[in-house]
C-alpha cells in the first residue's frame, strides 16, 4: 500500500498543465521510431514498481520522458528523464 501511495503521490507531483496549451493538436515530438512496450498484467513484480510520464511542450517542441521506479524493499525511487527535440518542421 506505501508502494503504491508514493507513486500516487510521484505522478501528482509530476503534473504539469502548460500555460499556453493550444487549443488545436499539433504534430510535435514523437519520433519515427517510436516504440511502446506493453506487459501482461500478470508478469508485473511486485516488488519492483514503475510509473512513466511523457509530457510534449508545443511551444518549444520538447518531448520529456520521466520514468519513476520504486522499490518497496529498501524504500528507494530512482528517476530518469530523457528530453527529445523536434526539429523536422
Amino acid at each position: 500500500m506505501k508502494a503504491f501511495s508514493f507513486l500516487l503521490f510521484a505522478v501528482i507531483v509530476e503534473i504539469v498543465t502548460p500555460q499556453t496549451a493550444s487549443p488545436f493538436p499539433q504534430k510535435c515530438c514523437i519520433s519515427r521510431k517510436f516504440t511502446a512496450t506493453l506487459t501482461e498484467t500478470g508478469s508485473i513484480n511486485s516488488d519492483s514498481i514503475s510509473v512513466m510520464r511523457t509530457s510534449i511542450d508545443y511551444d518549444r517542441r520538447l518531448q520529456a520522458v520521466r520514468v519513476i521506479a520504486f522499490d518497496p524493499k529498501t524504500h528507494q525511487s530512482n528517476e530518469t528523464a530523457r528530453v527529445v527535440m523536434d526539429n523536422t518542421q
